[in-house]
């Protein structure tokens, strides 16, 4: 978005803050650095010109919460208001005015100046300025405290002191400023040059400590600088490494000539630190844990004949050997060589260390877990994934490529001794092993330093000495650094580097480079994969839903389930509920892990469940484990009979892939909205990231979210008549509602400073949900859709021509071979676009359903399901013209619901915009495919010629729709529930959920979505089902249970001497035609009953019987939900459930009534018509929009959907059997299937 050209006013003065357009230097002066208090919201600028330097210092006008970034109120700020809610804060032609902007200070310098720091405490200024007229200005920033201000003249430093305007020392001392006001400061103290070094090259401010700087010489030397003492100490950086010599695994020697690993990301090479004294080592064997011999024990391993004949790894069972080396060692490679038959060959295995060589499983450190290749007798060698020093190093081998044991007939360690000083050697500052440093950057959370050269590398080093020396090498794509900068989010840490010719990357930072920090558990979902017995359908995938129960059936007195989490998990608490009747109550149980879906399993804690308790009962793990597979195991219950659980979480921590790498960033992004020109500058606040070109554009970054682990783009700043020099970010808190807060100051030529207001929803990674319009805006324009005005003759000219369509189809599917095989070549590209398609939206899906919010999303939509069959889905007219009408007002209703749910605050979603209603050509061809996959080769029976009757629309419930674009899981799961609340509330009714996240990831065409088949309803008119008598019942178990959806409990009809009954009041008249219920099993089931219906049960009227009498009789083997259809329907406001026979004491679950749909047409609006409710998830929906594929699915999903059918139903059962017909089958089922 572009800005339009400021130009000055004649006799506009530079300090005249009156003046039309916002000019805050000279015009002719560049402004070079900007700086932005986090604590005051004082604005530092220095600009350069030909008369030297100029710096000024600034605060907003606005006094809290007036202001045009954060706060709605009269006419003039609800403008600017509305401005800054567009996308980076500016409309078309606008920015946000800056003329708010107060002047505090202006200084001027002889020099040049370079730039400008405010230190972190708002205390000081620092300014780095050529002492020699006219100097060059390049920098400025402000302390992180605001207490300062450093300036960069040229190769001077020059450091102002701030004090405060108002209040007392103390005050300052002990309270930290939050806005403009009592604390701001003046900095009005005459500016002291730093006369240590006069040869500076660049400062940077120290992220960890307000009082210190560090200036980059021209000496090649970095020094660290107290603002207190002003005193300079050197940084003593590690020497560069030489690359390892690569391993020959064949001659088993080193080759002459030394060699570099080094792994290629986006044009770039990331050169890997190796060791340059790696040798194989001479262990010594010390025991294993069986052989089948003497002469066949581990020790065989390290001898030039011979085989390990590994006795201890039959079955499922692991082997392992153990070795000892003179001192502690740094093991880098293992290798082995197998027998080489498959049968007897090492398949998973790890290799751990310890400093005992009897310690129990916890007291040995895995290094690396990896897999063996079946049938080879060549040396395997394998690369340590992390590094580790100690004595004993054992050899885990935990599965084989069959059942039988592990044949081995040699292994080797490769290694060096670990000196405690290994690629530690420290060199003095400045010296000549390194090439000329350029740029810098400095870790704003550990002591990593990113040192940038002239050679086209970048050296990270750890000062401490922690980590290992690592070189990003960029002269593979001949691009220099110009800039660096690390960012840190509790989530993530990068280092972004910018380059000469405008590419801005971004190197992903590992776990073990990172300080130690606090971890928070958080319920992870698992996939239950087996058990040793469950009653029915209630296993243990059921614990995971909520009305689901695992019946743990069990054998042999016990019960246990494995869940298999697909990664390695850290379990910290386990959690479940029981029946609590203490007779189905779990007593005894432990938690086990192991790194096989069989074993062995390793205890992490046992445990006692309490009994007769029907709350969430937490457990903490005893023991702290990292493993994939997980167990269960109930060893007792507080009876005989079998444990009822349900509601198990699951709470832990997924441990970071790289904690254990030796490197210090893993992986490279390269951006994909580029600079063109060199880069300027990269400012950097938690996950937001600003950066700037000579190109005269600033780019802005999202790092490190929550929902998108990677850096993505968000927006683009152009200023069409202005060079951005520099610019800044500010560090408020976003709680704070302060002038200035969650904004980005950009600066140039002209002397303007330019000030965009990025708002919440950008900041919170809403990249296609920006909310432009308030809900009243919005609201207002969802007009009624424009009913499509055709003719009935129209109309039935299109449901001829799709019948027509489809009986060409039919004849070439049978008998047209030529026909068919040009349609196939000219659809084959369509298909591999949509193959490749595919590929995406199950890479997409593979990320979604692996999420924690998916298990609670699918919880949610588990509540909002219709009860057995559901309700009566039918549209209240056949006719499409008649539907039309109908659906006009419905369709409105549906946009607003939706329009509202979109913009609530906490909600991250789109509103999918209106795309009126479903034009009379597309349900024509969606209801003939019906009527084809209904009936197959016999369609053409009903579609015969000479019957003249229009088709029938009634079943087609998406002529009204519209949809939500939910950023990811977490907020489709807002959406679920503010769609449960309005259920809750008698405003809609759920007929249909089709959850197509939850269909095999190989089926359709890839796109999932979740689609609601709606009713709207009025509340005052909807029926409310209550209880107004019973015959009795057992123990707490009483009727209303069968009301309550979803929840664990059931009505025990009390045995009579009559019948046991229930009566439902509903409140008003209802007309039912069906009923449904469910129960436990056969030894508690209701065998016969009847319906009977009365308007007052106590009247002379009585009750009548449904179907005149008729008994019902029920399944006794159906555990699930079982229909009864009355003949009749029948009216009434009582209905009683009357059961003449059971087996056993009868348990029932639920029941449920269906309405008619005469009946649902009293307290439906619109007459009861349906529409489409879509949740979309972002990811999903972006794939789409781009995919080539889904533009011609759109014009070729008739022919997508006719083979489907074709092939389902058979209609070329009995014909001659045809290649061309057989390769088109293959193809869509490829497609559709992920089989041919």
């Amino acid at each position: 978005m572009a800005t339009k050209n400021y130009e000055r006013k004649q006799g506009d003065n530079d300090d005249n803050e009156s003046t039309t357009v916002p000019c805050h230097h000279s015009e002719k002066d560049k402004i070079c650095s900007v700086d932005w208090s986090s604590l005051t919201g004082v604005i530092a600028s220095l600009s350069k010109g030909q008369h030297g330097s100029e710096l000024r210092t600034w605060k907003f006008k606005t006094v809290d919460p007036s202001n045009v970034f954060m706060f709605e109120g009269n006419a003039t700020t609800t403008k600017n208001f509305n401005e800054a809610r567009l996308h980076l804060g500016v409309g078309p032609d606008d920015s946000i005015d800056t003329r708010g902007l107060a002047l505090i200070t202006k200084r001027s310098f002889p020099g040049e100046a370079r730039k400008l720091r405010i230190t972190k405490d708002s205390k000081n200024i620092i300014v780095l300025i050529n002492a020699l007229s006219p100097g060059e200005a390049r920098k400025l920033r402000i302390t992180k405290d605001s207490k300062n201000i450093i300036v960069l003249i040229d190769t001077k430093v020059f450091i102002i002191f701030g004090r405060a305007v108002y209040g007392s020392s103390a005050e300052e001392e002990n309270e930290q400023p939050e806005g403009d006001g009592e604390h701001t400061r003046d900095f009005e103290a005459e500016p002291q040059p730093f006369q240590l070094f006069d040869d500076v090259q660049q400062f940077y401010l120290d992220p960890n400590d307000a009082q210190k700087f560090f200036v980059l010489r021209r000496n090649n030397s970095i020094y660290s600088i107290d603002l207190t003492s002003l005193q300079a100490q050197p940084i003593t950086l590690p020497a560069p490494i030489t690359p390892i010599a690569k391993i020959d695994e064949e001659k088993d020697t080193k080759t002459s000539a030394p060699t570099s690993t080094s792994t290629s990301t986006s044009g770039c090479t990331i050169q890997e630190p190796r060791y340059t004294d790696m040798t194989e080592l001479a262990p010594v064997f010390v025991k294993d844990n069986g052989s089948h011999d003497a002469n066949s024990t581990g020790a065989a391993l390290l001898k030039s004949s011979g085989l390990w004949n590994a006795t201890g790894g039959s079955g499922s069972s692991p082997a392992y050997a153990v070795f000892k080396f003179a001192k502690n060692m740094i093991v880098s490679e293992f290798g082995f060589k197998c027998f080489g038959d498959t049968t007897h060959d090492v398949n998973a295995f790890k290799i751990q260390c310890s400093e005992d060589p009897d310690a129990a499983e916890d007291g040995w450190k895995t290094v690396a877990s990896l897999n063996g290749t079946a049938g080879s007798k060549q040396w395997q060698l394998f690369e340590m994934k992390s590094k580790a020093s100690a004595r004993y190093w054992r050899w885990f081998i935990i599965s084989r490529h069959s059942k039988w044991q592990a044949w081995v007939a040699r292994a080797k360690f490769i290694g060096y001794e670990d000196d405690g000083t290994h690629m530690k050697v420290s060199v003095a500052a400045g010296a000549g092993d390194v090439e000329r440093m350029t740029a810098a950057a400095f870790d704003p959370v550990g002591s990593i330093l990113a040192v940038g050269t002239d050679d086209k590398r970048i050296r990270l080093v750890d000062v401490s000495g922690t980590m290992d020396t690592q070189t990003l090498d960029l002269s593979a794509v001949n691009c220099q650094v110009c800039k660096m900068r690390w960012s840190m989010d509790e989530r993530a840490s990068f280092l972004i580097v910018g380059d000469q010719f405008g590419g801005i990357r971004f190197w992903r930072r590992t776990a073990a480079s990172l300080p130690k920090t606090t971890i928070h558990s958080e319920e992870i979902m698992p996939r239950p994969i087996k058990d040793n017995g469950s009653h029915q359908d209630s296993t243990p995938s059921c614990l995971f839903t909520p009305n689901g129960m695992w019946n743990a059936v069990g054998s042999g007195g016990v019960s246990w389930a494995v869940f298999d989490f697909d990664r390695n998990v850290e379990i910290h608490a386990f959690e479940f509920r029981c029946t609590g009747d203490g007779t189905h109550d779990v007593n005894e149980f432990s938690i086990e892990c192991s790194d096989a879906a069989d074993g062995p399993w390793l205890s992490v804690g046992s445990f006692n469940g309490e009994s007769k308790c029907r709350k969430t009962q937490q457990f903490a793990m005893q023991v702290l484990k990292s493993a994939r597979y997980w167990r269960w195991f109930i060893k007792s219950r507080h009876s005989k009979w079998q444990a009822w659980v349900w509601n198990a979480k699951f709470k832990g921590t997924i441990p970071e892939e790289t904690a254990n790498d030796t490197r210090i960033v893993y992986e490279c992004f390269e951006n994909n909205t580029r600079h063109y020109s060199e880069i300027t500058f990269i400012e950097c606040n938690g996950r937001l990231v600003l950066t700037g070109s000579a190109d005269r554009t600033a780019n802005v970054w999202c790092v490190g979210s929550k929902e998108v682990n990677t850096p993505h783009f968000l927006g683009k700043v152009m200023l069409d008549a202005v060079e951005i020099y520099c610019g800044a970010l500010n560090g408020r808190n976003m709680r704070n509602l302060s002038p200035g807060s969650n904004s980005i100051l950009l600066a140039g030529d002209q002397g303007v400073l330019f000030c965009f207001s990025i708002t919440d929803v950008l900041m919170n990674q809403k990249r296609l949900v920006l909310k432009a319009k308030t809900v009243q805006e919005a609201l207002a324009a969802a007009t009624p859709p424009k009913i499509p005005q055709i003719s009935v003759e129209q109309l039935r000219t299109a449901e001829l021509r799709e019948i027509q369509s489809l009986k060409q189809w039919i004849g070439i599917w049978k008998e047209n071979e030529f026909v068919l095989s040009s349609i196939t070549t000219i659809i084959r590209p369509i298909f591999m676009y949509l193959e490749s398609d595919k590929q995406r939206y199950i890479a997409a899906l593979d990320q979604f359903v692996k999420t924690p919010d998916f298990g609670r999303l699918k919880g949610v939509l588990a509540l909002l399901a219709p009860m057995a069959n559901g309700p009566i889905r039918q549209q209240p007219t056949k006719d499409l013209l008649t539907l039309y009408h109908v659906s006009k007002e419905a369709h409105q209703r549906l946009q607003q619901l939706l329009i509202r749910m979109a913009n609530e605050s906490y909600v991250h979603a789109t509103y999918a915009g209106d795309p009126g209603l479903k034009k009379h050509v597309r349900c024509a061809q969606k209801t003939v495919l019906k009527i084809f996959k209904a009936k197959g080769a016999k369609v053409m029976q009903v579609f015969d010629d000479e019957k003249q009757e229009a088709l029938s629309y009634g079943a087609l419930c998406d002529v009204a729709r519209g949809g939500i674009i939910c950023r990811n899981t977490k907020h489709m799961l807002h959406v679920a529930n503010l769609i449960l609340d309005a259920v809750k509330k008698k405003k809609i009714e759920i007929l249909r959920i089709k959850n197509r996240f939850s269909d095999p990831r190989d089926e359709g065409t890839g796109y999932r979505d979740i689609q609601f088949n709606v009713r709207f309803l009025d509340p005052d008119k909807t029926p409310t089902v209550s209880i107004a008598a019973e015959s009795g019942h057992s123990n707490k178990n009483g009727p209303e249970a069968l009301l309550e959806e979803g929840a664990h409990c059931f009505w025990v009809a009390q045995k009579q001497d009559g019948h046991e009954f229930v009566v439902f009041d509903f409140g008003r008249d209802v007309e039912c035609c069906r009923f449904d219920f469910a129960h436990y099993s056969a030894d508690c089931a209701v065998k016969t009953f009847i319906i009977e219906v009365a308007d007052d049960p106590k009247g002379a009227g009585g009750w009548k019987a449904v179907d005149d009498g008729k008994v019902f009789e029920a399944s006794l083997t159906e555990g699930g939900w079982q229909g009864f259809d009355f003949a009749t329907p029948l009216s009434g406001r009582y209905w009683r459930w009357k059961v003449m026979s059971t087996q056993g004491t009868a348990v029932v679950w639920h029941v449920n009534f269906t309405y008619t749909l005469k009946s649902i047409a009293n307290w439906a609006l619109f007459e009861g018509v349906i529409v489409e409710l879509q949740l979309h998830d972002e990811k999903f929906f972006q794939i789409r929009k781009e995919a080539m594929g889904h533009k011609n699915y759109t014009a070729s999903r008739f022919i997508i959907d006719f083979i489907d059918t074709a092939v389902e139903k058979k209609i070329d059962e009995g014909l001659e059997q045809s290649s061309v017909r057989e390769d088109i089958k293959t193809m869509v089922q490829k497609l559709l299937k992920g089989t041919s």
